[in-house]
């Protein structure tokens, strides 16, 4: 039964183009991108490029470790944006982690979003830019589509889950405003025997009451453990088959401009 669920979640995967998960023409962008991107976001250490992996993993044959992991003590290994090829239609684009979740985040994730395929090199935090910030989100959902992020996760890990819900409030509407969609949510390490399960569940309820609709638990496959898991493999597409789904609906949101308000 496993392995079925992972070959029909696939199937749909890589027979995915921008736009093919709307059921009708009407309900389908006009004149979608070529290439969906899919945004990670979230402090150091979380698991977002573990996540790459763990997709990678699912969507292939192998393990392999290509995006570098870093670890919630150590400085993020993520120094450049970093976009990672799941099919000819579908990229995961890895961020350096930000440092914090209050204002210095929103700055941090607004030159990010804005920066994808920029020079390539590291991106340098300060903190009186934001005409600039500005200047660069509209530049992201209003011009090329080679600096595209249509679907925003943000990744949060249950070890670390010193955060209240409400902690991440402006960032959930800023997201929501500029895109019409609210971002996806993974929260990585829940079977971590250090993690309490009262924990988890106050923090998703939390977040499920602010209007986040996609929540995803995974464990993702490190370069310690990467015996094929069928659970991990499922969960991982998933998530990924639940990012098109959002960034679909993001392309149509920015074709009606009804709902993205930053354009």
């Amino acid at each position: 039964m496993a392995h079925s669920r992972i070959d029909e979640l696939r199937s749909a995967i890589f027979s995915y183009k921008p736009g093919s998960t709307m059921r009708t023409a009407r309900q389908r962008p006009q004149h979608p991108p070529a290439r969906l991107r899919i945004g990670l976001f979230g402090p150091p250490g979380v698991g977002k490029s573990a996540f790459i992996n763990s997709v990678l993993y699912a969507t292939g044959d192998t393990w392999d470790n290509q995006a570098p992991e870093g670890f919630a003590e150590e400085a993020s290994k993520t120094r450049v944006l970093n976009s990672y090829d799941i099919s000819d239609f579908i990229s995961l684009v890895d961020n350096r982690g930000m440092r914090s979740l209050g204002g210095n985040f929103m700055v941090e994730l607004g030159n990010q979003v804005a920066g994808v395929y920029g020079d390539g090199h590291e991106v340098e935090w300060d903190s009186g830019f934001y005409k600039r910030l500005v200047s660069g989100l509209k530049r992201t959902f209003l011009s090329s589509q080679d600096c595209e992020i249509h679907t925003c996760v943000l990744v949060v890990s249950a070890r670390s889950l010193n955060m209240q819900p409400q902690d991440l409030r402006e960032l959930v509407t800023t997201i929501q405003q500029m895109t019409g969609e609210p971002p996806i949510v993974i929260i990585t390490n829940c079977r971590n025997s250090h993690v309490r399960r009262d924990v988890v569940s106050t923090f998703r309820v939390g977040l499920q009451e602010m209007g986040i609709n996609y929540l995803f638990e995974l464990e993702n496959y490190t370069i310690e453990s990467h015996f094929f898991d069928d659970k991990k493999h499922i969960d991982a597409l998933e998530a990924l088959r639940q990012c098109l789904v959002v960034g679909d609906r993001v392309m149509k949101n920015k074709e009606a401009n009804s709902k993205c308000t930053i354009l």
